[in-house]
């Protein structure tokens, strides 16, 4: 019985030895993608092309707009002469106009995706860059998500500069 005991003793120290050791630290840094995006050059063309594009499909659903209240208008003058015909084309100009707001929306989305896509490519080969120099498993964006995080992994810099330094 006493053997035992001893057995036991030496097994529980073995096994709390061996689950207090460290296997290896995994090393997490985090970085604000929204920062990093305030200062590049490339986030404010492409901000400065999307509002100008977005202005280009507004006014195309303006004209759409004032065609309708200019019909709209007409019949209203006419009051009750206006026939069917006159109805069906207000009813019909209604339409275009909700369909050239899905077709803009749409159309805009795909302009931001492919504005951004390459933008967001460079960000991404920036991340593993500093991850691989500072031998960090996860990069996480601090903006999202992360519930702390002190100052001593923050890569945010270490980001930037290699997304400015490479584009020089």
């Amino acid at each position: 019985m006493k053997s035992f005991v001893i057995f036991l003793v030496i097994v529980g120290i073995g096994y709390s030895s061996f689950a207090q050791k460290p296997s290896s630290s995994i090393k997490v840094g985090h970085a604000s993608i929204i920062y990093i995006l305030s200062q590049l050059p490339e986030s404010r063309k492409i901000e400065a092309e999307l509002k100008a594009y977005e202005n280009k499909l507004k006014e195309r659903i303006e004209v759409k707009i004032r065609e309708y209240e200019k019909l709209f208008s007409e019949i209203h003058s006419m009051g009750d002469q206006a026939n069917a015909e006159l109805k069906n084309k207000l009813k019909n100009s209604e339409s275009e106009i909700q369909k050239a707001r899905n077709e803009a929306q749409i159309a805009y989305q795909i302009k931001q995706r492919d504005l951004l896509e390459p933008l967001q490519q460079k960000i991404r080969e920036a991340i593993e860059e500093v991850a691989i120099e500072n031998e960090l498993a996860y990069i996480l964006d601090k903006n999202e998500n992360i519930l702390y995080a002190d100052g001593h992994h923050d890569v945010t810099e270490f980001i930037l500069e290699k997304l400015i330094l490479g584009s020089n």
